[in-house]
């Protein structure tokens, strides 16, 4: 995390799951409805199950409420995802229909142990990195959640992280969520403005430098 120009490296936390975990939750469960056709093995499979994972998942506000509107069949979250432009045989489906999978497979994200993973949830994680920094910054750090990545782009994301850090602070702070247009090339934008500026040159590692950079990194670590 950077504070005025600083980084403070007790506030950098990272969640070891993502778009990974929700695509191989959502595999699950496509494989259970389309009768064998795929079985998400290969590179082009594996591509389809990310496209219907960006066309029809979305993260739910309230889980339990939306479970218990499926279960009443009072829910309307069914979906086609048409996957036409993947040309696939006659032999296989050209399309998916998903239900409650649209949502079941993100909820891992907030209760990561419904992927079998013993971490903390992602807001969790955002409220230890905001608690780690100091004590002055923490108000307009919660003011000032950014997200960025191709996940960042599931519809309730930003609000139902925003609720549930809300749920662990003060009533006094106010939290907020913010979501920027250019979030899924945030990564590659970053790094255009480092290449971009002047003291670029300067902190790159040259070839003829690359050896003793090497060997300074393996003697801090061990």
């Amino acid at each position: 995390m950077r504070i005025k120009g600083y980084v403070v490296d007790s506030a950098i936390v990272s969640l070891p799951c993502g778009a990974t975990q929700i695509i191989s939750a959502l595999q699950t469960k496509l494989m259970e409805s389309n009768c064998g056709s795929y079985t998400f093995q290969s590179s082009v499979e594996m591509l389809i199950s990310r496209y219907v994972m960006e066309q029809a998942c979305f993260v739910a506000v309230d889980y339990e409420e939306e479970v218990k509107k499926c279960a009443n069949n009072s829910c309307d979250v069914d979906a086609v995802v048409s996957i036409e432009e993947f040309e696939p045989t006659n032999e296989m489906m050209s399309s998916f229909k998903i239900n409650s999978a649209r949502f079941a497979a993100t909820e891992g994200l907030f209760k990561p142990k419904r992927w079998g993973l013993d971490t903390k949830a992602l807001h969790q994680l955002v409220f230890e990195a905001v608690q780690s920094s100091p004590i002055d910054s923490r108000k307009t750090l919660f003011r000032n959640i950014y997200l960025a990545g191709g996940i960042s782009l599931l519809p309730g994301l930003a609000e139902r992280l925003e609720l549930e850090v809300a749920s662990l602070v003060a009533p006094s702070i106010h939290t907020q969520v913010h979501l920027s247009p250019w979030r899924y090339n945030a990564a590659y934008l970053g790094a255009q403005v480092i290449a971009s500026s002047t003291q670029f040159d300067q902190t790159c590692i040259t070839l003829e430098s690359l050896s003793d950079f090497l060997n300074h990194l393996q003697n801090s670590f061990f």
